[in-house]
């Protein structure tokens, strides 16, 4: 099986998740879970209440942090013990398939993503997948959009960490401004300023950084985050126009529809009627 890094995962353009299975776990002190065949599917694992060791096959010992999150690849076999007793729940554990034509995972060994998972917007949507899950009635189109934005925070963090090691520190300060400002005001050569190189090079690292231009990553980032308002509250077409930095809402609506294939109005009832 092959294996995609998760700040790849931002860059891939056809991927769909399927077999989706979330669920809260309670254990016992010192409660072994003995994966005795290649696991099905790969899964998230949050350490949320407890701490614990894996036992990998080669007799070696991977330990495992209160409060972390640990991603388990497709095919892995292994002992895992969970050495506290947790008042409420000890973790929690999301499995999937990740598939582009072929089935692939985000690492070909069992390791620990964040040994303190901090993150507030990424441990809401841990739960709120669980949470989603277990109503009788599944919405599945809800459960996979948030299992992707999940993947999402994820790789973004995976991509921050990497950023110094494998070349694109010097436009650092670019990068983080195209990823974090809502509205967006300065210009491409602004923003190579910042960095202190010339617009031209900065568009040629920033490429190979993103595998797309610096304006075409501005307009997925901006469409992005005008899909996260919509499923928070409602917005009319003109205020999330305003919020993004759009002096004009019919061109918000063509941008919206050229990276989504449906206009915002249409995409807010989409969400009405999953909800």
């Amino acid at each position: 099986m092959k294996t995609v890094g998760l700040e790849d995962l931002l860059t891939l353009k056809d991927f769909h998740v399927d077999s989706i299975f979330a669920m809260n776990q309670y254990w016992q002190k010192e409660r072994t879970f003995i994966m005795k065949n290649p696991r099905k599917q790969s899964a998230f694992l949050w350490f949320c209440g407890t701490s614990g060791s894996f036992l990998l096959p080669d007799n070696s010992k991977k330990e495992v942090p209160k409060n972390a999150l640990v991603y388990i690849p497709q095919g892995s076999v292994y002992e895992v013990t969970f050495h506290d007793q947790a008042a409420d729940i000890s973790t929690v554990l999301i499995e999937f398939c990740l598939c582009d034509g072929e089935y692939f995972s985000l690492a070909d060994h069992i390791y620990v993503m964040d040994p303190d998972l901090k993150d507030r917007t990424v441990t809401e949507l841990i739960l709120k997948l669980v949470c989603e899950y277990n109503r009788p009635c599944k919405p599945w189109l809800s459960i996979r959009r948030d299992l992707l934005n999940l993947l999402c925070l994820l790789g973004v963090k995976a991509e921050k960490n990497s950023i110094g090691h494998k070349g694109f520190a010097v436009i650092q300060k670019g990068i983080e401004y195209l990823q974090k400002d809502e509205k967006q005001t300065l210009s491409i050569e602004e923003i190579a300023k910042l960095c202190f190189v010339t617009p031209a090079y900065f568009r040629r690292i920033f490429r190979e950084y993103a595998g797309m231009s610096p304006t075409e990553y501005r307009m997925q980032m901006k469409i992005e985050r005008a899909k996260d308002l919509m499923e928070r509250a409602e917005y009319s077409v003109a205020e999330l126009s305003e919020l993004l930095g759009y002096n004009d809402p019919s061109y918000f609506c063509r941008v919206f529809k050229k990276v989504t294939g449906m206009n915002p109005t249409d995409y807010q009832r989409l969400i009405a009627f999953t909800r």
